[in-house]
């Protein structure tokens, strides 16, 4: 019977409880706390889908990590922590990461007199794409979210 009562547990956690968070630590006083959400399917089968140029938009939209099948995931928020500061940076059209796959080497980030700029990388297999942000004192832009091959190598791999 104590193995029924778990069972059930574990069942309604996983249904109700479909957010996700992960905390990763960039270097000695700065991490992002990420937290993905699952996405009803129903949703997106009632809107309009195209393709163009290679980006899936969903309802005029671009959606970025998915290779043209309406994502699973979303990211709900990415929060920037510097010491007691919590900065929160545009996640907009931001879908299917691979929560468990993200590490600190999904992440670069370049400091020059308490300006970062941060980069990500996203994917959830064949659904990759990238995101920058520049953060000064409590503010974050995102310059460049692609799913653009050359880019992504351009801003990850030099």
């Amino acid at each position: 019977m104590k193995y029924v009562y778990i069972i059930i547990i574990y069942i309604s956690a996983t249904v109700f409880c479909h957010a996700q968070r992960k905390s990763i630590q960039l270097d000695d006083n700065i991490s992002l706390i990420i937290e993905v959400d699952s996405i009803s399917q129903e949703d997106f089968n009632k809107n309009e889908q195209i393709i163009i140029n290679g980006i899936y938009f969903i309802n005029g939209e671009p959606v970025y990590g998915t290779d043209y099948h309406p994502p699973t995931t979303k990211i709900n928020s990415i929060y920037l922590k510097k010491m007691q500061q919590s900065i929160k940076l545009d996640v907009s059209y931001m879908y299917n990461p691979n929560l468990y796959m993200l590490t600190e080497k999904s992440f670069r980030i370049y400091n020059n007199n308490d300006i970062y700029v941060i980069t990500g990388k996203f994917s959830d297999g064949a659904g990759s794409y990238v995101a920058q942000w520049i953060i000064k004192e409590n503010c974050s832009n995102r310059i460049i979210i692609s799913n653009d091959e050359d880019i992504l190598v351009k801003l990850f791999f030099y």
